[in-house]
């Protein structure tokens, strides 16, 4: 995750999670781009996304690539 395209990547290095704070009223955009010609997004891998909010509830997204 970046907070641009043209901006470095914040994600840990190591387990690639990534942890930031979006301001009340603020917007998040999650973009991804595919490695190693395909193994990123190779069929019938689980792609997760877990949101936790200010006030500990929590939103999880999740698709599996075709």
């Amino acid at each position: 995750m970046a907070r641009s395209q043209d901006e470095p990547l914040l994600n840990d290095v190591t387990t690639m999670a990534v942890n930031v704070s979006v301001p009340a009223g603020g917007l998040l955009t999650l973009f991804a781009s595919d490695y190693l010609g395909g193994l990123g997004f190779a069929p019938g891998r689980g792609l997760t996304v877990t949101a936790t909010f200010s006030d500990g509830t929590s939103a999880v997204g999740m698709v599996v690539t075709q």
